[in-house]
């Protein structure tokens, strides 16, 4: 299911390119498992749009409070 592989810590680190040591097992596992395309594809996205919106409400967060630390 794609919730399993959006919950799996290993996976977003890979969907993410966080760690070089997931690369290799993610996909070897992706080509061994080629029925799971959809699925992966569908994780993936969802991972990445879930870092995109979050990353920018963090990144205003540390600028506003930055903001407070200057002035």
């Amino acid at each position: 299911m794609v919730e399993d592989f959006v919950m799996d810590n290993s996976f977003r680190d890979w969907a993410l390119r966080r760690r070089v040591a997931q690369t290799a097992f993610w996909e070897l596992w992706v080509d061994q498992h080629p029925e799971k395309y959809e699925v992966i594809k569908e994780a993936r996205q969802i991972i990445l749009i879930l870092y995109n919106q979050f990353s920018y409400e963090i990144d205003q967060e540390v600028e506003a409070r930055w903001e407070e630390v200057c002035n």
